[in-house]
């Protein structure tokens, strides 16, 4: 497969106009332009599916958030980035209805327009991420267990500050109890990770539990 695009986003009115929950607003912003092609391809053999992909996008104006603060963050126009990358995956169906899957994504994210920034790595956007999941489909019992790593990335537009790595494990149970019914017990942030945060710095929940009743029709 390939593809190419033109792309244009306006900032949102909030974006331009609203601040809360740590995030400040900037009504000078304009509209961003991209243009962008990708390419991949993908092989299957039984129970093996293999895919890989690269993609290039280019944008003028590129709307990017940034730290402006000890608390608090800012989107802002980029005049001229790049974004170019790689994505791959391998899944293998096992016996008894047993799945493993692994993704890789690799990110180059770079500031292209002239002054002090040049060169230098866009805010908030992690150059490695890595995802792995175990998971068991049936009649009346499910389950899986994943696993899910992103690598440091930078704050701000000159690499001074950094973001630090995360992972995170998560595992769930479901059972069918009745027709249609099952019943799942979710776990997240396994491991009770109190370091996990997101983007702006807000603390992620520690180890949660989730009962969930759904219907399979």
């Amino acid at each position: 497969r390939a593809g190419f695009g033109l792309s244009f986003r306006p900032p949102t009115f909030s974006e331009l106009y609203l601040t809360q929950n740590g995030v400040t607003s900037n009504d000078a912003l304009q509209p961003e332009r991209a243009w962008s092609i990708d390419a991949g391809a993908a092989w299957r053999n039984g129970r093996l599916l293999l895919s890989a992909g690269v993609f290039y996008t280019h944008y003028r104006d590129l709307i990017v958030y940034e730290q402006s603060s000890p608390q608090a963050v800012k989107p802002f126009n980029i005049g001229l980035a790049h974004i170019s990358g790689l994505e791959l995956e391998a899944v293998v169906q096992l016996p008894a209805g047993f799945a493993v899957e692994l993704a890789y994504s690799y990110l180059d994210a770079i500031n292209d327009a002239a002054g002090d920034a040049q060169g230098h790595h866009l805010a908030y956007r992690p150059p490695h991420r890595l995802f792995t999941r175990l998971d068991r489909k049936g009649d009346r019992l499910e389950g899986y267990a994943e696993l899910g790593f992103t690598s440091a990335m930078p704050r701000n537009d000159f690499d001074t500050a950094t973001q630090e790595s995360q992972l995170t494990l998560g595992a769930g149970l479901g059972a069918r109890i009745a027709g249609p019914v099952w019943l799942d017990v979710e776990v997240k942030n396994l491991a009770d990770d109190q370091t996990l945060e997101d983007l702006f710095q807000y603390p992620l929940p520690g180890l949660s539990i989730s009962v969930i009743a759904r219907a399979r029709l």
